[in-house]
């Protein structure tokens, strides 16, 4: 039989990128981090920065509708 190959992994998004991505700033990013609603995770030591996964940006698009941030939009 063949060698089965690893699956390429999608390369995971600064918090830059994925605020981006979310249509909200940085800071709205690390306060839904911190309180658990989308999973961040530290590269090499802290100091190297928090990333976010893809599919969990995709994840919590799904799940925390645009609603929450519909207000700022109209103040803009």
């Amino acid at each position: 039989g063949g060698a089965l190959m690893p699956a390429k992994l999608e390369e995971p998004f600064t918090p830059e990128q994925a605020a981006d991505m979310l249509g909200i700033n940085v800071s709205t990013l690390y306060k839904a981090i911190k309180r658990d609603e989308i999973e961040g995770f530290y590269v090499g030591d802290k100091k190297s920065g928090i990333r976010i996964d893809q599919s969990e940006v995709r994840r919590y698009k799904r799940t925390f509708s645009t609603s929450k941030f519909k207000l700022k939009s109209h103040f803009s």
